[in-house]
């Protein structure tokens, strides 16, 4: 049998098993396509996206903390889309609309954005897209970037922008340490420049991380340059200023001694009772904090570790709060604090200025938050449960 008729048996014996089981070669077809297009009518369409061009990028007016996120999530849409949108604020002039298409970041006047963190838990964050908006929202510096990220990982496909399915995403930061005693608790924070926040014009002291992260109540009472006992520093002294601190909240909390340093105020001993000596001063201030704050946590900290002769003053923190049954956070241990101030490349990395050997940037606010906080969460879950 030659191979042209071999063929013609080959196509005949294919025909009559197509026709066996239930259908020409032709219905075959036709049934998979009419298949394929009832797959795609059940899948939902994407939402169309508008031209990103025509958006606006806004933040809160007059809410400096989020300018350094708003910098960088126009960065980011540039990188991924290459478009540069305009930053505006919330702001809204008289007898002017807002634009039609924005992308709100953080907790702005817009309508959209108000509802959307009046229904967010504590730690939870948000990308929400309706009407042309788009909220981004977070409950802390940590939901609020891991909002950002969302954003730009599903808002941006090859460059393009995009509508995802999910336009109303919602979840709840899950921080690698939290401690839920110090949600929602009210605390005045008293010291020096360590806890101003004119120290660090561009970023955040640890203290406000703290209050943002669990949403506490938080009054700052630092002044640069001020003193637990000495006059001669700048401002009132501690031990006089206390007085005028709010009252009836949850935690206070204590820092200073490196001003008394500078000034060389007389150490004096535990025992001293009076504001002469920096010992003294520390009684006084103690004694007058539990009278105002009898039913309130009451909490110090050392100054850090800088030389010998400041040690002095660190030592005498330690000592006085002992003896007067007060907590006080030991920040002069490196091994506790993981502030190396006699370090170079630490002040390098982790300080306003190489030189300075006193103030942290941003960088290393972040760095001494979970250590301040784990010891004031410690000493809440001592206090309240008691």
């Amino acid at each position: 049998m030659n191979l042209y008729i071999r063929a013609l048996l080959c196509l005949a014996l294919c025909l009559i098993a197509l026709t066996s089981c239930g259908g020409s070669a032709a219905e075959t077809t036709t049934d998979a396509a009419a298949e394929t297009v009832t797959e795609a009518a059940e899948t939902e369409a994407p939402i169309p996206a508008p031209d990103l061009s025509q958006y606006v990028l806004v933040r809160p007016d007059g809410k400096d903390e989020y300018l350094t996120v708003f910098h960088s999530l126009r960065a980011q849409i540039k990188r991924v889309s290459g478009v540069e949108l305009t930053p505006a604020s919330d702001l809204v002039i008289a007898n002017r609309q807002p634009p039609e298409f924005e992308i709100l970041l953080g907790q702005t006047r817009r309508e959209l954005s108000q509802s959307l963190y009046d229904s967010l838990p504590h730690g939870g964050y948000a990308v929400v897209y309706r009407d042309g908006k788009i909220a981004i929202a977070g409950r802390g510096d940590e939901p609020l970037a891991a909002a950002v990220t969302y954003f730009i990982d599903h808002y941006f496909v090859d460059r393009v922008f995009t509508v995802p399915e999910e336009s109303d995403f919602r979840a709840v930061y899950q921080y690698e340490n939290y401690y839920p005693v110090l949600e929602g608790k009210s605390i005045n924070v008293m010291g020096d420049s360590y806890v101003s926040a004119g120290s660090l014009p561009d970023g955040k002291i640890w203290p406000q991380l703290l209050a943002e992260k669990y949403e506490m109540d938080y009054r700052s009472y630092g002044v640069s340059g001020n003193a637990i006992g000495s006059a001669a520093a700048s401002g009132t002294p501690m031990v006089q200023r206390y007085t005028q601190m709010r009252g009836g909240v949850d935690i206070v909390f204590v820092v200073g001694g490196r001003n008394d340093y500078n000034q060389s105020y007389p150490v004096g001993k535990v025992g001293d009772t009076t504001a002469d000596t920096f010992c003294g001063a520390l009684a006084v201030l103690i004694d007058g904090l539990r009278a105002k704050y009898p039913d309130s946590l009451i909490l110090f900290s050392t100054s850090w570790y800088v030389n010998d002769d400041m040690k002095a003053y660190t030592d005498a923190t330690l000592a006085v709060c002992e003896a007067k049954g007060i907590p006080c956070y030991h920040a002069a241990d490196p091994s506790k604090s993981g502030v190396l101030m006699y370090q170079p490349s630490f002040r390098s990395q982790y300080c306003v200025k190489p030189s300075d050997v006193s103030h942290l940037n941003a960088a290393g606010m972040k760095l001494v938050l979970p250590k301040f906080e784990a010891f004031i969460a410690e000493e809440a879950a001592k206090f309240f449960k008691e």
